[in-house]
């Protein structure tokens, strides 16, 4: 596993880990996975003055999604 840095990169984009196809799922409690149904992974980065919704590659899609946007207003945090 890659340690990743502790700080933010300038604009505050953190690189993804990306999916990796395998013949079948990890076994064992300490593995977490999931089904990738549809065509797109996004990021959700909610700080102080916004939610913005991220690419893999680094693309703001927030105004496509404006639910999403819309839950991650109203979950109880601080950044997220």
């Amino acid at each position: 596993m890659l340690a990743r840095p502790r700080t933010l990169p300038v604009g505050g984009f953190i690189q993804p880990c990306l999916p990796i196809k395998a013949p079948k799922p990890p076994m064992g409690a300490a593995w977490l996975h999931e089904i990738k149904h549809d065509v797109y992974r996004l990021m959700a980065r909610r700080d102080p003055v916004s939610i913005r919704l991220i690419t893999r590659r680094g693309n703001d899609w927030t105004e496509r999604y404006p639910l999403v946007v819309e839950a991650m207003n109203h979950l109880r945090c601080a950044p997220a």
